[in-house]
């Protein structure tokens, strides 16, 4: 693998490698996603796994940083499912993306530093799936 350094540039908000699995405390290692799906799957196929209980995290292409916190399978669903209910606010021109995430920081109440989905946990993604419709409404936004 080799880093990018413009790709790290570009990254906000880094956050840093896990060393310890969130779930089950196991050794979590960079490596080929092939060890999670038993092929490479996409552009830059990395990701952190945990050895023992399978929780993975994809990273930034060009780079090593973490896209989000460690997930199971059951968390990956949703915060698809998150990201489904909340992009169309974003995807549908009505504001940049960066304008939907300040509102969706708004509603939940955090700073809009934190405010990435794929950092989320099951408690902040049931909060989404609610607000996500009602922002979506309220800007006349098919969700």
């Amino acid at each position: 693998m080799i880093i990018d350094p413009k790709c790290v540039a570009r990254v906000k908000n880094a956050l840093p490698a896990p060393e310890h699995c969130r779930y089950c405390g196991g050794g979590v290692h960079l490596c080929g996603n092939e060890e999670k799906y038993g092929k490479p799957y996409g552009d830059w196929p990395y990701c952190y796994l945990c050895g023992f209980c399978g929780a993975y995290v994809g990273v930034h292409p060009g780079t090593d940083i973490p896209l989000g916190t460690l997930a199971t399978d059951r968390l990956r669903k949703d915060r698809s499912r998150a990201h489904q209910l909340f992009d169309p606010l974003w995807k549908s021109k009505r504001m940049n993306r960066s304008a939907a995430y300040k509102l969706l920081a708004e509603a939940l109440n955090i700073d809009v530093a934190r405010c990435h989905i794929s950092w989320f946990d099951r408690e902040e993604l049931e909060q989404v799936f609610i607000i996500a419709p009602r922002l979506c409404k309220q800007y006349g936004v098919k969700g």
